[in-house]
């Protein structure tokens, strides 16, 4: 896999200004410049963003209709149902809708599709048991709007319908008598990045003002903030503010449910819940009774008001986690042996027979992780071939098996993420064809990961549980869209490694940069990575906060291992200078960058395109520093060939840190790696060596 990193870049006097005036950390005004916010008044602004009050619920078109349409039924005990969506959203949603009809003692009941047998969205057979039961009125939840024939079946029977959804439509409408979905009208456009259990909050805030009745507003911010984060919408705006006041209730008044669900996976403590808790911890559970069994398992959980029964039902669902982990790893394993004859292939297509449907999304997920490719994994059950399938930020893979209507029984999802079924028949056509469409439309660049950092941390940077709690203020909860940020280290002394667990493959640290000692930890780190981390190249991750046993440390979690990447681009900008004999009273002193520079692809790219003139400030200012700090003068160029000549072999291997080191005690001056590198490049061009430079790492080979 090919990786390209993008670093983003802040204006150092804005920087400065932020930092001095709202007295923060360096790398925290880093951050808020990240998102577009360079003046005082942004950033004040944007603070009290983040405390405002959610809107108000009837901005939503029909919203008024629809709980005015629920009011009078409840006035008149129609027999209401209530349908939600089998994952975690359509879970919250319906949980949310059963409590206030609960408490306004509504005639209702409520039911959640099996993922096997009755699919995603309205099915018409439970149209038909609703007909025959007597129900007056539906309420869809996360789901419905692609259900025009099962709508008009039940309005035909006289059944009042109110679909509540966040999906896009398609091209007609189901006929219901109440839609409330942001993707159907223009003037919503702005709510669109709601979910289900965010649409169903605005929902329940209406009726109740409706009926003027008030409501525990804790146990439904929660119940919304769950199935927001689960359902992977951007955390900003109207999410953020559920998911802030959600994360408060969670952790100071967690409904029944949540609060035994929350003690089964940590038993010896009593952990702060935050989103990244909800995305890895809480959600894989409520989605695990839609994947292995019947969503309604966890929806009882929810609903529960029994501490007996909630722990009960908390254990079933993390059996049934562990049941679809084994089955999850079963699979992906068998499909990475199919895997291996499609090396070339632009898009992975893997079946087996009987796989589990409820998992296959999770092994395409992984499979288009691990390979960078999108992929389609599909269970085969009698005559057809059902699928699920991932996507990378280049390709639309819906718009991809949209194009193959004619080939699939059924398919909907979103650009990054589909769902699918196709009759063995049509199946060998749509794998061919698929794969020919992608291999046309999917280019070279697209093929390349992009891995954004937010911010490199200096050595002068105090790196400790004050500067993650100030970025947890400023910028949680975190989540799609305002994700954690990404931040590149390097020039980091390790004091002290170990690997842990079964097969060694997790790394547990102590590194120092600058002044800061802090833990560093990878899991799953494969042998290349441990070579990479002992060669101390530079680490990609995020900062966070370790609670253990009473005791709270900096933790810095790797997320990536740029090997040589950097060191390349580094060697080209060196190269570039050479190239064109500039000399530093050309460009003159570094303002800004007061440590070794790290250049990046595209400021090397725009080197060997534009002229000095053309380049922008922060690319002069690594110029300056490069002809300042890294082109040795004279006398320590003497120095520098005086070492290397005094190898008598034909070929010379050594660490550069540890000649520089050498060099400064020895002689008693200050070089730097960059330094002897110059050099070396220089002794390249004379025709004096070849050499490679690897992991820190010179290999010279003498020619003469």
């Amino acid at each position: 896999m090919k990786k390209n990193y993008m670093i983003k870049q802040q204006n150092h006097g804005v920087t400065m200004n932020m930092k001095n005036h709202f007295h923060i950390h360096e790398v925290t005004s880093c951050l808020l410049q990240n998102k577009n916010l360079k003046t005082i008044d942004q950033v004040e602004a944007y603070i009290a963003s983040k405390n405002k009050a959610l809107d108000d619920p009837y901005c939503l078109t029909n919203m008024d209709q629809g709980v005015k349409l629920i009011a009078e039924a409840v006035a008149q005990q129609k027999k209401i149902l209530v349908y939600g969506d089998y994952d975690a959203d359509g879970v919250t949603s319906t949980a949310q809708l059963v409590l206030i009809l609960k408490q306004i003692q509504a005639k209702y009941a409520y039911y959640s599709p099996d993922r096997e047998t009755d699919g995603y969205g309205l099915h018409e057979d439970k149209v038909s048991w609703m007909i025959e039961n007597g129900y007056q009125v539906l309420v869809t939840l996360d789901c419905g709007i692609s259900n025009e024939k099962e709508v008009a079946k039940a309005i035909e029977a006289g059944i009042q319908v109110v679909i509540i959804d966040h999906h896009k439509p398609a091209q007609d409408l189901p006929p219901a008598h109440v839609i409330i979905n942001p993707h159907v009208y223009e003037q919503d456009a702005f709510y669109q990045n709601l979910c289900g259990a965010g649409l169903t909050l605005f929902f329940v805030r209406a009726l109740s003002q409706y009926l003027e009745i008030a409501i525990d507003d804790d146990l439904y911010y929660q119940l919304a903030a769950i199935g927001t984060v689960a359902d992977i919408v951007p955390i900003t705006d109207q999410n953020q503010l559920i998911v802030k006041k959600g994360l408060e209730a969670i952790n100071t008044r967690p409904i029944v449910g949540v609060d035994k669900l929350i003690r089964q996976l940590y038993p010896q403590k009593q952990p702060i819940i935050t989103a990244e808790t909800i995305a890895y911890t809480l959600a894989p559970r409520i989605n695990a009774a839609g994947r292995m069994t019947q969503a309604v398992i966890a929806l009882r959980l929810l609903l529960s008001q029994d501490p007996k029964e909630a722990y009960e039902l908390s254990e079933i669902l993390l059996d049934l986690n562990n049941q679809r982990k084994i089955i999850e790893k079963q699979i992906f394993d068998e499909a990475l042996k199919k895997i291996a004859s499609q090396k070339e292939d632009k898009v992975i297509i893997v079946e087996g027979d009987d796989w589990h449907e409820g998992v296959i999304g999770i092994v395409s997920s992984r499979i288009t992780e691990r390979f960078f490719k999108p992929s389609i994994v599909f269970a085969k059950t009698g005559d057809y071939y059902k699928g699920s399938g991932r996507s990378i930020p280049g390709f639309n893979i819906y718009q991809g098996i949209k194009a193959l209507d004619h080939l699939t029984i059924k398919a909907g999802g979103h650009p990054q993420a589909v769902g699918l079924t196709v009759h063995q028949e049509q199946f060998p056509e749509f794998k061919e064809t698929l794969k020919q469409n992608t291999d046309f439309e999917l280019k070279p660049i697209d093929m390349v990961k992009n891995i954004t950092i937010d911010c490199i941390i200096s050595q002068e940077e105090r790196i400790d549980q004050g500067l993650v709690e100030e970025i947890k203020t400023f910028f949680e909860p975190f989540g799609f869209k305002n994700e954690k940020p990404y931040f590149l280290i390097r020039d980091y002394e390790v004091l002290e490694s170990r690997y842990l667990g079964q097969d060694e493959n997790h790394l547990k640290a102590t590194i120092k940069i600058g002044q800061s000692i802090f833990d560093a930890i990878c899991f799953n780190i494969t042998p290349e990575d441990k070579k990479e981390f002992l060669n101390h190249n530079p680490l990609v991750g995020q900062l966070e906060l370790n609670h253990f046993n009473g005791k709270t440390t900096v933790q810095f979690q790797i997320y990536d291992f740029t090997g040589h990447y950097f060191q390349d681009l580094k060697l080209q900008a060196i190269q570039w200078v050479m190239d064109h004999q500039y000399h530093q009273d050309m460009i003159g002193e570094p303002l800004y960058v007061k440590e070794s520079p790290v250049f990046t692809e595209d400021e090397v790219i725009a080197l060997e395109k534009d002229t000095l003139e053309d380049l922008d400030a922060l690319v002069l200012d690594k110029l300056a520093y490069l002809l300042t700090y890294w082109v040795p003068d004279l006398d320590t160029e003497e120095i520098i060939l005086q070492e290397l000549s005094k190898n008598k072999g034909k070929i010379f291997k050594f660490q550069i840190l540890k000649l520089v080191n050498y060099i400064n005690r020895i002689y008693n001056i200050s070089i730097n790696e960059e330094m002897i590198l110059y050099t070396v490049i220089k002794m390249q061009r004379e025709e004096q060596i070849k050499f490679q430079y690897k992991n820190n790492t010179v290999y010279i080979k003498y020619l003469a």
